[in-house]
């Protein structure tokens, strides 16, 4: 199995693969697996030889499930967020003890939310807005610790300092920082949760769950996207003005995505990008370092507040938001990218951002079956073809 690093956010439940692996992008806590910290601008073999079911990234952090349900972590680790009982960031993934059969994990920018097979919620890391929602906001927590949403947790979004989570019932459950309403509560006026609160203004059952920096969206089982929080960049879907910089209530993403049930959603810091199916993708939110992928154009206007198709990509088996940066793995096994690309995030071998869609070069003789990313670092895990 080959683990190429080239550079997660949010991600569905994909199934594990045999695979090897490499990486790039910013590297300056050793979250790229590398054995240093310094920054990888073109994709470079990881050495990790179990199968992968999932990537995924904060701030300066990486979070590995292999295919036995067992955690790696590497990188960033000044809160804990590693999971590791100590506060020593790493450099070279490293197994978390006391997780078995984890199924999904998300990362804020320093906190970490794990569900396991029997539907669990355990989190770590920093804690200073109740981003953990463990009913306090001080320190940090260095290990796995139990959070008790309810009995059925089936998915998680780790935002800046906030979290969102899905439980089996359809219901949707936020907690930790409120300053811009992505907690999805109107007339709140605490700036912190410290529990779990439910979002009530969701009529319908929800199927995925997402959280930007400061803002949150899920989708729907009849495939309308909600989204609230910050309206800075257009996220909600709505004008931005300075009269409505946030929404503390679930708005519906209407416009192009009126006609269509979309079948998932993915956030970066200021971005959401919604697929239908495999072969449409559309894109809304901040744009001036070509996150949307619609061309020159949007990045000069720097957001756009209503969702745009992507043009010339299809045949999309998997995706991922990093901060600023996008990953698409094909289902021929060809990567794209698109977006930041400072530290080379986006494996072009070079810093210049990407405002399109386009390929990264892999090796010949592999093809990629799982890609994931943080805030400025993203993974490709690789199979022999």
């Amino acid at each position: 199995m080959l683990l190429q690093v080239v550079g997660t956010w949010n991600s569905t439940h994909p199934q594990p693969v045999d695979c090897n692996h490499c990486a790039c992008g910013a590297n300056s806590y050793g979250q790229l697996s590398q054995g240093h910290a310094e920054d990888i601008l073109c994709p470079t073999r990881i050495s990790f030889s179990n199968e992968v079911h999932l990537l995924a990234g904060g701030g300066g952090h990486t979070m590995l499930i292999d295919g036995n349900g067992n955690v790696y972590s590497c990188g960033w680790n000044k809160k804990g967020q590693l999971g590791l009982g100590d506060v020593d960031d790493r450099h070279h993934f490293q197994h978390v003890p006391n997780l078995t059969a984890v199924k999904f994990v998300a990362c804020g920018w320093n906190h970490t939310l794990i569900i396991t097979d029997n539907h669990r919620l355990f989190v770590f890391g920093c804690n200073t807005f109740g981003q953990l929602g463990l009913g306090t906001a001080n320190g940090c927590y260095l290990s796995p610790t139990p959070c008790h949403v309810g009995q059925g947790v089936i998915h998680v979004g780790a935002g800046l300092r906030h979290s969102v989570v899905l439980l089996d019932d359809g219901t949707v459950w936020s907690w930790g920082d409120n300053k811009k309403g992505q907690l999805g509560i109107p007339g709140l006026q605490m700036k912190r949760v410290l529990k779990p609160m439910k979002v009530s203004r969701l009529m319908e059952k929800c199927i995925q769950v997402i959280a930007g920096s400061q803002h949150s969206a899920v989708l729907t089982e009849s495939g309308q996207v909600f989204c609230w929080g910050s309206n800075q960049h257009g996220q909600c879907g709505l004008p931005v003005s300075s009269e409505a910089g946030l929404f503390d209530e679930p708005q519906l993403i209407g416009g192009a995505l009126s006609n269509h049930n979309v079948t998932s959603i993915h956030s970066g810091w200021s971005h959401l990008i919604a697929q239908i199916g495999v072969d449409d993708v559309y894109s809304w939110g901040r744009s001036d370092y070509g996150q949307l992928g619609l061309g020159d154009e949007i990045v000069l206007q720097r957001y756009s507040s209503f969702p745009s198709k992507i043009p010339n990509l299809n045949n999309i088996k998997h995706m991922m938001c990093g901060a600023e940066h996008n990953i698409a793995l094909l289902e021929n096994g060809k990567v794209l990218t698109w977006g930041w690309n400072e530290h080379g995030i986006c494996g072009s071998q070079d810093e210049a951002n990407i405002h399109r869609p386009r390929l990264v070069s892999l090796p010949e003789d592999f093809r990629a079956v799982r890609v994931g990313c943080g805030g400025g670092h993203t993974f490709i895990a690789l199979k022999p073809k």
